[in-house]
């Protein structure tokens, strides 16, 4: 063997022992950091979570599998949340490829149908939940920025008034997130690992919305 072809084995043995033990490195230190944080602000950590995994459907979660770890529960703005982050690997061409997902979930006080708005040209790109169909609104700010599905267009409706649609096309592209009613839960994600604290930017985003709701989104007895 060559002196060359020993120093390219050797690194490639070196890395297969080092980076392992950097990610839990890795791993461990942001437990630490968000389990502290938890303890600043009032809120519950979890280093794993195995009843998430397959606790929604839909982009962006896997329709089994994947794994959900650095949970943070706690309370904002009146609001119960849930913060975490999702992982599934998919494969392309039989290349296997990671997706990781920060989650930010509030619960609803009604069971809700089913209405997913998403950036308009990954929403173009994705096929639609079952049960649903594409809702139209005939606005085109709001409808050249977001794609719309919903299972009750009714629903749809009573949700994404001209109002809360022109709040939406308004805001800046860093502070819009894809988001989905569905059963006693509303939901948006971000493609991103979970940080060393709770991200705020979903958690008020999804509080805002909940709060210019028309008062019959929440008085009227939907069907999901």
């Amino acid at each position: 063997m060559d002196t060359f072809t020993f120093l390219v084995l050797a690194s490639l043995a070196l890395a297969a022992v080092t980076i392992p033990n950097k990610v839990a490195d890795w791993h461990r230190e942001k437990a630490r950091a968000l389990r502290e944080w938890a303890e600043r602000n009032g809120w519950r950590y979890e280093e794993k979570r195995s009843d998430l995994v397959d606790c929604f459907t839909g982009t962006p979660f896997r329709k089994r599998g994947g794994n959900v770890g650095h949970v943070l529960a706690g309370s904002h703005r009146g609001f119960q949340v849930l913060q975490y982050q999702y992982s599934s690997t998919v494969f392309t061409g039989g290349t296997p490829t990671t997706r990781t997902f920060r989650i930010t979930v509030v619960p609803t006080p009604v069971t809700m149908p089913i209405v997913e708005a998403e950036d308009g040209r990954v929403w173009r790109a994705i096929r639609h939940i079952l049960g649903t169909h594409t809702v139209g609104f005939d606005d085109g700010e709001f409808d050249a920025i977001y794609g719309v599905v919903a299972s009750d267009e009714g629903f749809a409706r009573a949700v994404l008034t001209p109002d809360i649609r022109a709040w939406l096309a308004g805001l800046p592209p860093e502070g819009r997130f894809p988001f989905r009613f569905t059963g006693d839960h509303v939901i948006c994600w971000k493609s991103a690992l979970m940080g060393y604290e709770l991200d705020l930017q979903p958690v008020n985003f999804l509080a805002d919305l909940c709060e210019q709701l028309p008062s019959e989104v929440w008085e009227r007895p939907w069907r999901d």
